[in-house]
Protein backbone atom coordinates (compact mmCIF):
# COMPACT_ATOMS: atom_id res chain seq x y z
CA UNK A 1 0.00 0.00 0.00
CA UNK A 2 2.84 2.71 0.79
CA UNK A 3 4.13 1.78 -2.18
CA UNK A 4 1.22 2.34 -4.37
CA UNK A 5 1.12 5.01 -2.37
CA UNK A 6 4.71 6.38 -3.27
CA UNK A 7 3.92 5.98 -7.05
CA UNK A 8 0.69 7.61 -7.12
CA UNK A 9 2.49 10.88 -5.53
CA UNK A 10 5.30 10.26 -8.22
CA UNK A 11 2.85 10.39 -10.56
CA UNK A 12 1.08 13.22 -10.08
CA UNK A 13 4.06 15.18 -9.37
CA UNK A 14 5.41 14.46 -12.86
CA UNK A 15 1.54 15.20 -14.21
CA UNK A 16 1.61 18.68 -12.30
CA UNK A 17 5.05 19.55 -13.82
CA UNK A 18 4.39 18.02 -17.41
CA UNK A 19 1.36 20.56 -17.42
CA UNK A 20 3.33 23.42 -16.24
CA UNK A 21 4.56 25.67 -19.57
CA UNK A 22 8.11 25.48 -20.62
CA UNK A 23 9.14 28.57 -19.94
CA UNK A 24 7.96 28.60 -16.25
CA UNK A 25 9.69 25.00 -15.56
CA UNK A 26 12.79 25.99 -13.65
CA UNK A 27 14.65 22.32 -14.88
CA UNK A 28 16.08 20.07 -12.33
CA UNK A 29 15.53 16.60 -10.77
CA UNK A 30 11.73 16.47 -9.07
CA UNK A 31 11.30 17.60 -5.69
CA UNK A 32 11.56 15.25 -2.80
CA UNK A 33 11.09 17.17 -0.20
CA UNK A 34 7.88 18.90 -1.53
CA UNK A 35 6.72 15.20 -2.49
CA UNK A 36 7.83 14.03 1.09
CA UNK A 37 5.77 17.44 2.20
CA UNK A 38 2.48 16.62 0.33
CA UNK A 39 2.65 12.82 1.36
CA UNK A 40 2.83 13.73 4.90
CA UNK A 41 0.27 16.29 4.57
CA UNK A 42 -1.98 13.94 3.01
CA UNK A 43 -1.56 10.69 5.62
CA UNK A 44 -2.34 12.86 8.16
CA UNK A 45 -5.73 14.36 6.46
CA UNK A 46 -6.55 10.88 5.85
CA UNK A 47 -6.08 10.06 9.16
CA UNK A 48 -8.10 12.66 10.64
CA UNK A 49 -10.70 12.67 8.14
CA UNK A 50 -11.26 8.58 8.65
CA UNK A 51 -10.33 7.85 11.95
CA UNK A 52 -10.76 10.95 14.15
CA UNK A 53 -13.39 12.07 12.78
CA UNK A 54 -15.90 9.26 12.47
CA UNK A 55 -14.60 8.17 16.18
CA UNK A 56 -15.74 11.50 18.08
CA UNK A 57 -18.83 11.29 15.60
CA UNK A 58 -19.41 7.59 16.98
CA UNK A 59 -19.04 7.99 20.30
CA UNK A 60 -20.79 11.15 21.26
CA UNK A 61 -23.77 9.92 18.76
CA UNK A 62 -24.85 8.20 21.89
CA UNK A 63 -25.28 11.36 23.50
CA UNK A 64 -28.23 12.31 21.32
CA UNK A 65 -29.62 8.56 21.12
CA UNK A 66 -29.53 7.48 24.03
CA UNK A 67 -27.69 9.55 26.35
CA UNK A 68 -24.68 8.80 27.03
CA UNK A 69 -21.27 8.51 24.51
CA UNK A 70 -21.07 5.29 22.75
CA UNK A 71 -17.93 3.13 23.68
CA UNK A 72 -15.98 0.28 21.82
CA UNK A 73 -18.52 -2.20 23.30
CA UNK A 74 -21.28 -0.57 21.59
CA UNK A 75 -22.01 -2.16 18.12
CA UNK A 76 -24.20 0.67 17.24
CA UNK A 77 -20.56 2.78 17.83
CA UNK A 78 -19.05 1.10 14.96
CA UNK A 79 -22.15 1.03 12.60
CA UNK A 80 -21.87 4.99 13.03
CA UNK A 81 -18.09 5.13 12.58
CA UNK A 82 -18.73 3.34 9.01
CA UNK A 83 -21.40 5.22 7.83
CA UNK A 84 -19.36 8.90 8.92
CA UNK A 85 -16.25 7.40 6.89
CA UNK A 86 -18.89 7.00 3.93
CA UNK A 87 -20.96 10.18 3.97
CA UNK A 88 -17.30 11.74 4.54
CA UNK A 89 -15.73 10.01 1.13
CA UNK A 90 -18.76 10.46 -0.81
CA UNK A 91 -18.71 14.01 -0.18
CA UNK A 92 -15.31 14.49 -0.85
CA UNK A 93 -15.46 12.78 -3.91
CA UNK A 94 -18.80 14.95 -4.51
CA UNK A 95 -17.08 17.81 -4.18
CA UNK A 96 -13.90 17.44 -6.28
CA UNK A 97 -16.39 16.36 -9.20
CA UNK A 98 -17.16 19.97 -9.42
CA UNK A 99 -13.74 20.84 -10.98
CA UNK A 100 -13.55 20.57 -14.34
CA UNK A 101 -10.20 19.50 -14.31
CA UNK A 102 -10.97 16.69 -11.70
CA UNK A 103 -13.38 15.62 -14.82
CA UNK A 104 -11.29 14.91 -17.31
CA UNK A 105 -9.27 13.10 -14.68
CA UNK A 106 -12.53 11.11 -14.07
CA UNK A 107 -13.16 10.63 -17.86
CA UNK A 108 -9.42 9.04 -18.14
CA UNK A 109 -10.74 6.53 -14.99
CA UNK A 110 -13.56 5.60 -17.15
CA UNK A 111 -11.34 4.81 -19.97
CA UNK A 112 -8.80 2.88 -17.97
CA UNK A 113 -11.79 0.96 -17.13
CA UNK A 114 -12.67 0.56 -20.53
CA UNK A 115 -9.48 -0.64 -22.13
CA UNK A 116 -8.86 -3.21 -18.96
CA UNK A 117 -12.59 -4.51 -19.75
CA UNK A 118 -11.07 -4.62 -23.57
CA UNK A 119 -8.67 -7.12 -22.85
CA UNK A 120 -9.95 -8.89 -20.04
CA UNK A 121 -12.57 -9.95 -22.87
CA UNK A 122 -10.09 -11.13 -25.30
CA UNK A 123 -10.40 -8.50 -27.81
CA UNK A 124 -8.20 -6.27 -30.16
CA UNK A 125 -6.50 -2.95 -28.33
CA UNK A 126 -9.29 -0.69 -30.35
CA UNK A 127 -10.66 2.04 -29.70
CA UNK A 128 -13.88 0.58 -31.25
CA UNK A 129 -13.68 -2.43 -29.20
CA UNK A 130 -12.71 -0.27 -26.01
CA UNK A 131 -15.77 2.22 -26.96
CA UNK A 132 -18.44 -0.13 -26.51
CA UNK A 133 -17.69 -1.22 -22.36
CA UNK A 134 -18.49 -0.46 -19.39
CA UNK A 135 -16.67 2.84 -17.24
CA UNK A 136 -17.66 0.18 -13.98
CA UNK A 137 -15.18 -2.13 -13.65
CA UNK A 138 -15.87 -4.53 -10.12
CA UNK A 139 -11.90 -4.51 -9.28
CA UNK A 140 -11.48 -0.65 -9.07
CA UNK A 141 -9.59 1.16 -6.25
CA UNK A 142 -12.91 3.26 -5.50
CA UNK A 143 -14.53 -0.24 -5.43
CA UNK A 144 -11.86 -1.51 -3.07
CA UNK A 145 -11.99 1.71 -0.59
CA UNK A 146 -15.83 1.19 -0.45
CA UNK A 147 -15.15 -2.77 0.81
CA UNK A 148 -12.53 -1.40 3.25
CA UNK A 149 -14.73 0.53 4.84
CA UNK A 150 -18.09 -2.16 5.21
CA UNK A 151 -15.17 -4.37 6.42
CA UNK A 152 -14.14 -2.53 8.92
CA UNK A 153 -17.31 -2.26 10.48
CA UNK A 154 -17.37 -5.79 11.23
CA UNK A 155 -14.19 -6.70 12.19
CA UNK A 156 -13.49 -3.59 14.01
CA UNK A 157 -16.98 -4.55 15.84
CA UNK A 158 -15.65 -7.75 16.27
CA UNK A 159 -12.17 -7.38 17.60
CA UNK A 160 -12.40 -3.79 19.64
CA UNK A 161 -14.23 -4.96 22.60
CA UNK A 162 -10.75 -6.57 23.24
CA UNK A 163 -9.22 -3.51 23.61
CA UNK A 164 -7.97 -3.37 27.63
CA UNK A 165 -10.71 -1.14 29.92
CA UNK A 166 -7.46 1.09 30.95
CA UNK A 167 -7.92 2.27 27.09
CA UNK A 168 -11.14 2.56 26.47
CA UNK A 169 -12.62 6.10 26.45
CA UNK A 170 -15.89 6.79 28.94
CA UNK A 171 -17.89 9.90 29.82
CA UNK A 172 -15.58 10.83 32.60
CA UNK A 173 -12.43 9.38 31.78
CA UNK A 174 -8.66 11.12 30.15
CA UNK A 175 -9.35 12.75 26.56
CA UNK A 176 -5.81 10.53 25.52
CA UNK A 177 -8.47 7.27 25.44
CA UNK A 178 -9.65 9.01 22.19
CA UNK A 179 -6.46 8.77 21.02
CA UNK A 180 -5.13 5.27 21.97
CA UNK A 181 -8.36 4.04 20.39
CA UNK A 182 -7.54 5.64 17.05
CA UNK A 183 -3.91 4.29 17.30
CA UNK A 184 -5.84 0.49 18.22
CA UNK A 185 -7.62 0.79 15.35
CA UNK A 186 -4.67 1.51 12.91
CA UNK A 187 -3.19 -1.99 12.91
CA UNK A 188 -6.91 -3.33 11.60
CA UNK A 189 -6.65 -1.49 8.36
CA UNK A 190 -3.69 -4.31 7.14
CA UNK A 191 -5.68 -7.10 7.38
CA UNK A 192 -8.86 -5.53 6.45
CA UNK A 193 -6.97 -3.99 3.12
CA UNK A 194 -6.19 -7.85 2.49
CA UNK A 195 -9.41 -9.06 3.13
CA UNK A 196 -11.04 -6.19 1.02
CA UNK A 197 -8.29 -6.83 -2.13
CA UNK A 198 -8.79 -10.62 -1.58
CA UNK A 199 -12.84 -10.19 -2.24
CA UNK A 200 -12.75 -8.13 -4.56
CA UNK A 201 -10.21 -10.26 -7.08
CA UNK A 202 -12.22 -13.41 -6.53
CA UNK A 203 -15.60 -10.88 -7.01
CA UNK A 204 -14.39 -9.58 -10.27
CA UNK A 205 -13.70 -13.34 -11.56
CA UNK A 206 -17.44 -14.32 -10.54
CA UNK A 207 -19.01 -10.59 -10.82
CA UNK A 208 -22.39 -12.50 -12.04
CA UNK A 209 -22.91 -13.99 -9.54
CA UNK A 210 -26.76 -12.79 -8.00
CA UNK A 211 -24.92 -12.67 -4.34
CA UNK A 212 -21.60 -11.10 -5.13
CA UNK A 213 -23.22 -8.57 -7.02
CA UNK A 214 -25.54 -7.33 -4.47
CA UNK A 215 -21.84 -6.90 -2.20
CA UNK A 216 -20.11 -4.98 -4.98
CA UNK A 217 -23.12 -2.50 -5.39
CA UNK A 218 -21.56 0.01 -3.39
CA UNK A 219 -18.66 -0.12 -5.13
CA UNK A 220 -19.75 0.01 -8.25
CA UNK A 221 -22.39 2.70 -7.15
CA UNK A 222 -19.13 4.68 -6.45
CA UNK A 223 -18.15 4.40 -9.85
CA UNK A 224 -21.17 6.44 -11.09
CA UNK A 225 -18.84 9.34 -9.33
CA UNK A 226 -15.49 8.55 -10.25
CA UNK A 227 -15.60 7.43 -13.68
CA UNK A 228 -17.55 9.82 -16.73
CA UNK A 229 -18.01 8.63 -19.97
CA UNK A 230 -14.41 9.70 -22.03
CA UNK A 231 -13.75 10.86 -25.74
CA UNK A 232 -12.07 8.67 -28.59
CA UNK A 233 -8.87 10.31 -27.63
CA UNK A 234 -9.00 9.89 -23.97
CA UNK A 235 -9.52 6.23 -24.94
CA UNK A 236 -6.39 5.99 -27.23
CA UNK A 237 -4.38 7.22 -23.96
CA UNK A 238 -5.62 4.64 -22.09
CA UNK A 239 -5.06 2.05 -24.80
CA UNK A 240 -1.30 3.44 -25.26
CA UNK A 241 -1.21 2.78 -21.41
CA UNK A 242 -2.30 -0.56 -21.58
CA UNK A 243 -0.06 -1.52 -24.57
CA UNK A 244 3.13 0.16 -23.10
CA UNK A 245 2.61 -1.71 -19.85
CA UNK A 246 1.84 -5.56 -21.42
CA UNK A 247 5.29 -4.87 -24.20
CA UNK A 248 7.61 -3.83 -21.26
CA UNK A 249 6.04 -7.09 -18.95
CA UNK A 250 6.54 -9.43 -22.08
CA UNK A 251 10.53 -7.86 -22.55
CA UNK A 252 11.43 -8.29 -18.97
CA UNK A 253 12.95 -6.03 -16.11
CA UNK A 254 15.54 -5.00 -18.91
CA UNK A 255 12.81 -3.12 -21.20
CA UNK A 256 13.77 -0.28 -22.01
CA UNK A 257 12.33 2.83 -20.45
CA UNK A 258 13.00 5.34 -22.19
CA UNK A 259 10.20 7.98 -23.87
CA UNK A 260 8.82 7.16 -27.03
CA UNK A 261 7.21 9.73 -29.54
CA UNK A 262 4.44 8.90 -32.47
CA UNK A 263 2.75 11.40 -34.45
CA UNK A 264 -0.67 9.73 -33.96
CA UNK A 265 -1.99 6.43 -32.20
CA UNK A 266 -2.05 4.64 -35.16
CA UNK A 267 1.61 4.93 -35.90
CA UNK A 268 2.17 3.55 -31.97
CA UNK A 269 -0.21 0.52 -33.26
CA UNK A 270 1.71 -0.13 -36.46
CA UNK A 271 4.97 0.17 -34.17
CA UNK A 272 3.95 -2.48 -31.11
CA UNK A 273 2.90 -5.02 -34.37
CA UNK A 274 6.28 -4.58 -36.25
CA UNK A 275 8.04 -5.29 -33.04
CA UNK A 276 5.91 -7.79 -32.05
CA UNK A 277 6.34 -10.10 -35.74
CA UNK A 278 9.84 -9.18 -35.41
CA UNK A 279 9.99 -10.63 -31.56
CA UNK A 280 8.33 -14.03 -33.16
CA UNK A 281 10.84 -14.42 -35.82
CA UNK A 282 13.63 -14.03 -33.61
Amino acid sequence: MIEAMVNGMQALSFSAKEAIPEEEKKGGESDTTGLGFSLAIGILLVLVLFKVVPHLAATYAGKLLVGRPFTVDDGVYHLVDGVVKVLIFVGYIAAISTSKEIKRVFMYHGAEHMAIFTLEAGEELTVENASRKSTVHPRCGTAFLMVVILLFIIVAAVLMPFVPAWAKPTPDGPWYRHIIVVLFKLPLLIPVAGMAYEFNRFAGRHADHPLLRLLLWPGLAMQLLTTKRPTDDQIEVALVAMKTAMRRESEGAGAAADPMVFDDYEAFSKFLKRTGQERATT
